[in-house]
């Protein structure tokens, strides 16, 4: 277990984050008198089957420094311990509501978001799903971003970690572009890449209704990446050049078992954006330059799909996503895919060119 700092630097682990199931949590924090200074934050936390790692998320919650929240924990049918474990911090904290429903699973994701916004009382809406988690600083260095009215939504770095906490890496850790750019620059970006954590956002909750809520295109197992790019139409997109979530790989999450699907719905959702930018925004951006992005995304997607294959020795599935690269990539992801149909041949993985690949190894217990 570990936290990180605002630097992104380690530090020891609060211990919040870890009592003991069953035991009664009394966290009754004052809400502060002048709601002003401290606007109501909605914490909207969706979980299924998170036994493992929810505890985590509400004690992350409860050890904020900013006192003025509620979080709305939508269990979609957890078959595990999920809903105990949820139940035993309710009873502890008023701030905490917890709403159970039959299992509803990522192609209607929409609907158990806006369940949780459609009993939202907050000013602002924070995402934290139930596998996530966050540093204790974060809701009261970033409630103070939404001082001028233009502002409509904030997000920062991200720690991502893998199952035990280890970190892997910081995401946006080096993209110096955002800190400095305008928001025109910003939102181009954005069609080519959904570069923002949903684990670090807080947003306007009136702006968030003005577009119907948390909005999820047909045939894809996500809401945050449309979302993001409606609520960029709406005003500005506030960086903050520090650590402000902790987002979880595993192997039963969506991002992980879905690259796929989640890649053709990102080209669905940057396509209707895109379409619906006023000329000044698109600034000689042409569809053409987006396709061809989402083509190079698909090259990379296959191949990580190959050597996760390879990782659970899927040779022959392995081979065909090797296969696809050589006939439609360009010469550096032919070379790569060469690799990796030798390591078929061989019967090998290829975490030992990891580094070399400036990739993380993956981890047996993830997969």
């Amino acid at each position: 277990m570990f936290v990180i700092n605002m630097k992104g630097e380690l530090i020891d682990p609060p211990s919040i984050c870890t009592k003991t199931v069953g035991v009664k949590h009394r966290y009754h924090k004052e809400v502060p008198q002048n709601m002003k200074d401290h606007p109501l934050v909605s914490i909207i936390t969706p979980t299924y089957n998170h036994e493992k790692f929810i505890g985590r998320c509400i004690g992350s919650a409860l050890a904020q420094t900013y006192p003025s929240w509620e979080q709305i924990i939508v269990d979609d049918g957890s078959t595990d311990g999920t809903s105990g474990i949820i139940s035993s911090y309710e009873h502890g904290d008023r701030r905490i509501r917890h709403i159970q429903q039959e299992h509803q699973g990522i192609w209607r994701l929409s609907e158990t978001y806006n369940k949780a916004l459609g009993l939202a009382k907050g000013e602002l809406v924070a995402i934290l799903e139930g596998d996530d988690f966050w540093p204790s600083w974060k809701l009261e260095k970033q409630v103070s971003a939404f001082g001028g009215e233009a502002v409509v939504m904030s997000f920062g770095k991200a720690g991502v970690v893998d199952e035990q906490e280890r970190l892997l890496y910081i995401k946006n850790e080096k993209s110096k572009w955002l800190w400095k750019s305008r928001q025109e620059e910003k939102l181009r970006r954005l069609l080519f890449n959904n570069y923002i954590p949903a684990c670090t956002v807080l947003c306007k909750r009136e702006k968030l209704l003005s577009i119907g809520g948390f909005r999820q295109m047909r045939d894809a197992p996500f809401v945050d990446y449309s979302t993001w790019l409606d609520l960029g139409l709406r005003g500005e997109i506030q960086a903050i050049d520090e650590v402000l979530g902790f987002w979880r790989t595993h192997g039963k999450q969506v991002s992980a078992l879905m690259d796929v699907g989640v890649l053709n719905g990102h080209r669905r959702c940057s396509l209707d954006c895109f379409m619906r930018l006023p000329p000044e925004l698109k600034g000689g951006l042409t569809v053409e330059e987006l396709e061809n992005k989402f083509h190079l995304a698909g090259i990379s997607y296959t191949f990580h799909s190959g050597r996760l294959k390879l990782f659970r020795r899927e040779w022959a599935a392995a081979w065909e996503d090797f296969g696809k690269i050589l006939r439609k990539g360009n010469p550096t992801a032919q070379i790569r895919s060469l690799v990796g149909l030798v390591c078929v041949q061989t019967h090998t993985n290829l975490e030992w060119a990891a580094p070399l690949m400036r990739e993380y190894p993956l981890e047996a217990s993830n997969y």
